[in-house]
């Protein structure tokens, strides 16, 4: 049923839940800000941290805190360009990256921080299971300590993504003394890096507690602690803005956080654009699955109507994307699966003779994958498909998804980081050969790993080549992944609390991007 046979439109609907049920009683909210000698940012979002080790990380919800916390060797503006962090200045020399090393970063603990540190983090970083970014800097052959604070990465030939790729948490620099000591141990809450704060408490599915590192070679943060409060709906986090239990939020993609927010006093309301996009995997490898029929695969990918599902998942706000092309580097019009066709997949679902219509669908929990995953059964149910859903923690499904050979699962539903450079993505997340933790449920696929590699080489991810549009066919025509749109967040602050300048283009889930700039005013 639609909308319009109920009378009201979204819009209208999300706008009275936000006048009827915004009460702090009535959803539970408690005052519970913290109280502490100076001044304390409160932050509110949606999904808790649920990987510790920031080299081995899958999750953006961990990356949240770990952003804070560590630093990197370069980082990235809200243009997407690398600018410097622990690395103050760099060049290519040849196929070897060379960086110039800050003198001045200290720990948390008020240990300096060494060459050593920076050349055994990495190392660390690339070794360690699940971290795909071995797998991006795969051509990598030494990282070697200079004489005069200089790092070199070299390389045995171009290595277009690896200055970029080098922004992310996954490759950033941790207290290696520490660690050997024991004194630091990657798999506790226990953050301490270089950054401008450190964990100081943590309360599982509640709050993380940070203060600031004194030491921080960006100058001492203007806030002395920062919160960050797990709260899972977005009307309650609207209710602990209005009440001042939160000073600013996140709102995970929810479509409908303007609304709800729409003539609060005193919040000012940021539009996020990221490079995140939404997606479905099918498993085509484990025994028994219906999807190791490529024509079950396709049917399903026929009949998403992505434009159905942006205005009712997204209310409008997402974009398009048909084949991993949120960067635009495909002709779209020559993918062999694009428009819904209704009939025609119909007719395939029944031509492969299914021992039953029923998939099971893991989903990532969250408003708006759930959102989406309801859309999709929709859309499956015109095929004759029933699809049953099973929301889970993202911890959850990250170890049924891609901790399990092969995956626990038939299908699922869930959201990639886009990151900085349109070939991070594109050429490495989906040939299991090279993205090992795919392995699950993704086939190898020797055409595909040609063209791919191929695109690595030729592309600088600035312009469309031959082989990049082969790959991109051969990912669309297989069907295993996918993609439905591109992801859109909501920040919204109280501008009597703090005073912020929050982001407004992410590629690596920094959606506390300058916390460090911020300033409570009370």
């Amino acid at each position: 049923m639609s909308d319009k046979h109920l009378g009201i439109n979204r819009r209208d609907f999300v706008k009275g839940v936000a006048a009827l049920g915004l009460t702090t009683g009535m959803l539970g909210i408690r005052n519970m800000a913290m109280a502490a000698e100076g001044s304390t940012f409160t932050f509110g979002r949606i999904r808790e941290t649920k990987h510790l080790d920031p080299h081995s990380s899958q999750l953006s919800s961990s990356w949240h805190i770990q952003h804070m916390v560590y630093d990197s060797l370069v980082t990235l503006d809200d243009n997407f360009e690398v600018q410097p962090s622990i690395a103050t200045a760099w060049e290519w020399q040849g196929n070897t990256l060379v960086f110039t090393i800050r003198d001045n970063a200290v720990f948390a603990n008020g240990r300096a921080m060494t060459m050593e540190d920076v050349t055994v983090s990495l190392n660390r970083a690339l070794k360690s299971k699940g971290n795909p970014w071995g797998l991006l800097l795969r051509n990598k052959t030494a990282i070697t300590a200079m004489d005069g604070n200089k790092l070199s990465i070299e390389f045995n030939g171009p290595n277009n993504v690896a200055l970029s790729s080098l922004a992310a948490t996954l490759v950033c620099i941790v207290p290696t003394v520490e660690e050997a000591s024991g004194e630091w141990d990657p798999k506790t809450d226990m953050f301490m890096g270089t950054g401008p704060y450190s964990v100081e408490s943590h309360t599982a599915n509640d709050r993380w507690v940070l203060k600031a590192n004194p030491h921080y070679w960006g100058g001492a943060p203007k806030t002395d602690t920062v919160v960050v409060r797990t709260i899972p709906q977005a009307q309650s986090l609207v209710a602990a803005l209005r009440d001042g239990s939160i000073d600013a939020a996140s709102f995970d993609g929810n479509p409908d956080a303007p609304a709800l927010l729409e003539g609060a006093p005193d919040i000012e309301i940021s539009r996020l654009d990221t490079t995140d996009f939404y997606y479905i995997g099918m498993n085509a490898v484990a025994e028994g699955s219906p999807f190791l029929d490529k024509s079950v695969r396709q049917a399903v990918a026929m009949c998403i109507d992505r434009k159905q599902l942006i205005e009712f998942a997204f209310a409008g706000r997402a974009g398009l994307t048909y084949g991993w092309t949120q960067w635009g580097l495909t002709d779209d019009s020559k993918l062999p699966i694009r428009e819904p066709d209704i009939e025609k997949a119909k007719a395939m679902i029944e031509a492969a003779n299914l021992p039953t219509n029923k998939i099971k669908v893991l989903v990532r929990e969250g408003d708006t994958l759930s959102a989406v995953a309801q859309v999709l059964k929709q859309s499956a149910a015109k095929i004759g498909l029933d699809l049953e859903l099973e929301v889970v923690d993202g911890g959850v499904w990250a170890k049924r998804t891609w901790g399990t050979n092969p995956s626990d699962m038939q299908m699922v539903v869930s959201r990639y980081t886009g990151f900085a450079h349109p070939l991070i993505i594109t050429a490495h997340w989906w040939a299991p050969e090279m993205s090992r933790f795919t392995k699950g449920y993704v086939p190898e696929n020797p055409e595909y790993s040609a063209a791919l590699n191929k695109a690595v080489l030729e592309s600088t991810g600035d312009e469309i080549t031959p082989s990049l549009q082969k790959a991109y066919e051969i990912l669309n025509e297989e069907a295993v992944k996918v993609p439905l749109c591109t992801d859109i967040d909501t920040i919204a602050w109280r501008s009597d609390r703090v005073t912020m300048s929050p982001s407004r283009e992410q590629a690596q889930n920094d959606i506390l991007s300058g916390v460090e700039t911020f300033e409570m005013k009370i």
